[in-house]
């Protein structure tokens, strides 16, 4: 049970809320995950680690892991 990191480096063109604008925004994700088995196990050991705890299955999509991250990492 190895954790698992996800980094990304980016340069993302987005519109100013303010001016309409465009303007480049730095993105830089740096994440470590934990894959388990199931939710039993990831409630057991979640307390006890910083990675965050995800649970693998047969519907798990890493495309949009990576995208949520991202999302998550754009400035207000």
């Amino acid at each position: 049970m190895q954790p698992t990191s996800l980094k990304a480096d980016a340069g993302l063109a987005l519109v100013c809320q303010r001016c309409l604008q465009p303007v480049v925004a730095g993105l830089r994700v740096e994440r470590s995950f934990r894959f388990v088995a199931d939710e039993h196990q990831a409630l057991a050991i979640d307390a006890d680690i910083e990675e965050d705890v995800l649970v693998l299955s047969r519907t798990f999509d890493v495309i949009e892991l990576v995208e949520d991250e991202c999302l998550l990492a754009l400035p207000l």
